[in-house]
């Protein structure tokens, strides 16, 4: 048989070599698991590696090592999702585009109705009206076509208004006090548009094409006697023209009793006689208050406002120029 080693070294690598493969392992493991390992005369630390993490580039014998920057952990932040609401943002001036029902509403037709007591009036489009019956219902998102009738609302003292477009009525859509009407509009009355008492707010509401009865002298918002009123944010556009007879935006005057406590606040005024005519006849005139408004020049028979002396009059200027205005102004 022929020997296949030529010389011992071969005989010996031949001999020496598989054994290595099974013992080395064996070594290193023992090693890394007492934290050191030892080759040759020299002994090395063992340090576990997180799969993680980058591998450092070997570094030449007598060379600095470069600095490896700490990686940060990536915090991925999931913002809390938020009920979508179906409802109109507060428009910076109100107008037929941004009041009334909200777009895309799949409103029931109806003729009209009556309340029922703890029920809200919601998503209609009705033609006709709505009888309170003083339960201070909520009336919300809906369209009234009053189709001429006196009152577009009735016994409506506490009610609740909000997005809704309001029309086609001839001596107000709603006569009562403890009113809430938010984000409304009222067009084509034959004469005012609300009639307000005691404790109503009234904000970021349209009011235009009033007074289309002959001979009416309308306005927008009529107080007489009222006590505790807000009016906020609100567009009177009353400048229309021909066939629209405009009295006065916004009327105070005393009734049984004198008005006071009444703000008028951050609204674009235009149309009428007077913008504003704000008496108490006999109450405290310095409890009104007209600030912060806009008022159309050029659209006031007399002036931008005729108004009871002690009347707060502040910050009101012309709605182009942004200059101050006096109730003389017009």
């Amino acid at each position: 048989m022929e020997c296949l080693v030529k010389n011992k070294w071969e005989f010996y690598c031949l001999l020496i070599i598989p054994l290595l493969a099974i013992v080395l392992p064996l070594k290193i493991v023992q090693a890394e698991q007492a934290g050191k390992l030892t080759i040759g005369d020299k002994v090395y630390d063992v340090f576990e590696r997180d799969s993680a993490q980058p591998v450092p580039p070997a570094v030449p014998p007598g060379t600095q090592p470069a600095t490896v920057p700490a990686t940060s952990p990536v915090v991925v932040v999931t913002p809390a999702t938020s009920p979508v609401v179906a409802a109109k943002p507060a428009p910076s001036k109100p107008d037929a585009s941004s009041t009334g029902p909200i777009p895309g509403t799949l409103f029931k037709a109806s003729g009209s109705i009556s309340a029922t007591a703890g029920k809200v009036i919601e998503n209609l489009t009705i033609t006709g009206t709505i009888d309170a019956k003083g339960l201070a219902p909520v009336i919300r998102n809906c369209r009234i076509d009053a189709g001429g009738s006196t009152y577009a609302i009735k016994n409506a003292n506490g009610v609740t208004v909000e997005d809704c477009e309001i029309f086609n009525f001839v001596t107000c859509a709603i006569d009562a006090s403890r009113l809430t009407i938010r984000n409304s509009h009222f067009h084509d009355a034959g004469q005012d548009a609300l009639k307000v008492g005691d404790n109503s707010t009234i904000e970021g509401s349209y009011f235009t094409r009033l007074g289309t009865q002959a001979g009416s002298h309308a306005d927008a918002i009529q107080i007489r006697g009222g006590q505790n009123i807000k009016i906020l944010r609100c567009n009177f556009a009353t400048d229309n023209g021909t066939g629209f007879n405009s009295n006065s935006p916004i009327f105070i005057q005393g009734a049984s009793k004198p008005a006071g406590n009444i703000t008028i606040d951050d609204c674009d005024i235009a149309g009428g006689n007077y913008g504003v005519r704000p008496y108490t006849d006999g109450g405290d005139p310095t409890s009104i208050k007209v600030t912060n408004n806009r008022f159309k020049l050029g659209t006031f028979r007399y002036g931008c406002g005729h108004i009871e002396s002690g009347v707060v009059w502040t910050n009101n200027v012309d709605s182009v120029t942004r200059k101050a205005v006096t109730p003389g102004s017009k």
